[in-house]
């Protein structure tokens, strides 16, 4: 036992040493995750705390019941990640969804690591881009649904690419084209994916008469069905818990013109947040004309290496294959945002795609030898590497850390210190609402309309709650807002703006 230890510790210790680049570039990322998402700033939006307070019912074995309403309008897969780790590691849950983060990390580097060995680092600077910072900062489904792209990815290229068929390349593509859909519905689109595959190798059995082609639409057609009958089972409960294939109606998209030109502006600047850990590429004219270049580096590498292609050579189907799925999802997620607006164009909706582009641009980049060897070369250099870990660690470390912000223990411990003396069943108006959410989950939290005169209807949709107390900081910054304003139920709450308290019982 003890001689196995020692050789796991030489094999680990080769392994840091041939790989500097890229184990610096996860640390340097995990650090960032638990600096700024715990120690700093607590990042949490409407969604996180959806996800947190569905991870605490799952943990109390409530499964889909959250509100306790049928929990429908995300998937529940994300939030079953955080109960499991939360369950594992004996944390909060809000630690637990950042553990979660810095595991799927190292994962996608681990699978880098696997796929292009010492210049794996290369591909790994894609979580410098601010995009991926962002979405690991905040406690959201895209983590997941991220490393579930990744698994597409390679096990597509391994199902193109192998002579041979295995049966375990369709059961993975089967299980991350689930773990993209419970993450987000729009992982559905790797039905696309599995379909383009199916057609393809269909041809080929065709006109071609290769044998294992069929063979593999034979599995593949298996792992379309698995997958299609457990989305469609999915979507088809929440209509019947809900009304709803997924959980809520859908807002009609906005005026045509303006969402294009929002997508226009959406793609400019994740062209932008490519450099911008490093350097600002300035106006939109120039990341305007980086896409340009980018697309048309696309076309000649490919148009070059075009033998590759016909010869399934792995070096160069690897980048087509990101870079297709990165369009697909790109096409999904845009004519879904053209028919429904539910989020507006910005990294969190475009980062997947660009982050299998990024794979994809670095994959091209490594068919020119001088290149890959440079990338191998500076894998293992120490200089290099202490120069890069000091910069990332200013820019998303120590900088931080000096703004004097408050980090999520001081904002659990102010919430949970400010509704302490509020009983099981309250409503507060205008509460905390993103921590009440997971921190007290049996108070609830109200936003009033101060812009309206229906008081009946106010007491109205107040009548189920015994207790109802003002949160009168909130309350102040509401009235303010409508400064001047004749409405009654501006009036009627205007006479406790002299109140000293943090929150005033009104019933």
């Amino acid at each position: 036992m003890k001689s196995r230890l020692t050789a796991l510790c030489k094999q680990l210790l080769v392994f840091i040493s041939e790989n500097l680049m890229l184990v610096g570039i996860l640390v340097c990322v995990t650090l960032s995750i638990l600096s700024r998402a715990y120690f700093d700033l607590s990042y949490i939006s409407p969604d996180s705390a959806h996800y947190l307070r569905a991870a605490r019912e799952i943990l109390r074995g409530n499964g889909f019941y959250v509100y306790p309403e049928w929990f429908g309008i995300w998937p529940l897969g994300y939030p079953f990640l955080i109960a499991v780790t939360a369950f594992v590691t004996r944390a909060e849950v809000y630690l637990a969804s950042k553990i979660l983060s810095i595991i799927i990390v190292w994962i996608i580097g681990i699978m880098l690591y696997k796929r292009f060995n010492r210049i794996a680092w290369a591909y790994a600077f894609v979580m410098f881009n601010v995009g991926f910072r962002y979405i690991f900062f905040y406690t959201w489904s895209e983590t997941a649904f991220i490393l579930g792209m990744f698994l597409l990815a390679f096990v597509t290229v391994d199902i193109i690419c192998d002579e041979t068929v295995k049966a375990s390349h369709y059961i993975r593509l089967t299980f991350a084209s689930l773990l993209m859909f419970l993450s987000r519905y729009i992982g559905a689109f790797a039905l696309i994916v599995i379909g383009v595959l199916w057609l393809t190798f269909l041809f080929r059995r065709i006109k071609l008469k290769d044998k294992l082609s069929g063979k593999r639409v034979l599995y593949l057609t298996a792992a379309g069905a698995v997958t299609g009958i457990f989305i469609i089972s999915y979507l088809l409960l929440n209509q019947r818990m809900t009304g709803y294939m997924t959980g809520t109606p859908r807002v009609p998209a906005g005026h045509l013109r303006d969402t294009l030109l929002e997508l226009y502006r959406a793609m400019m600047i994740e062209m932008d947040y490519v450099f911008d850990t490093f350097i600002a590429i300035g106006p939109l004219r120039a990341a305007l004309l980086l896409w340009v270049f980018f697309i048309g580096f696309l076309f000649y590498s490919f148009a070059r290496h075009k033998e590759g292609l016909a010869q399934n050579d792995r070096a160069v189907i690897t980048p087509l294959v990101f870079i297709l799925i990165g369009v697909v999802y790109w096409l999904a997620i845009v004519a879904m945002r053209l028919s429904a607006h539910f989020d507006d164009f910005d990294f969190r909706l475009l980062f997947p795609s660009s982050a299998m582009l990024f794979i994809g641009f670095v994959g091209l980049l490594t068919l020119n030898d001088r290149i890959k060897q440079f990338f191998k070369l500076y894998s293992a250099k120490i200089i290099p590497v202490l120069c890069l870990c000091g910069f990332i660690m200013m820019m998303l470390v120590i900088t931080p850390r000096l703004s004097g912000t408050s980090g999520y223990r001081q904002t659990r411990d102010h919430v949970l210190s400010v509704y302490a003396g509020i009983p099981d069943g309250a409503v507060v108006l205008w509460g905390d609402t993103l921590h009440l959410m997971f921190l007290r989950d049996n108070v609830d939290s109200v936003h009033v309309d101060l812009s309206s005169d229906d008081i009946a209807g106010f007491w109205e949709t107040l009548k189920d709650y015994d207790e109802i107390y003002i949160n009168i900081p909130a309350m102040k910054k509401h009235l303010d807002e409508y400064d001047g304003f004749a409405g009654e139920l501006y009036g009627y709450f205007y006479h406790y703006r002299e109140s000293g308290e943090m929150l005033e019982k009104l019933r």
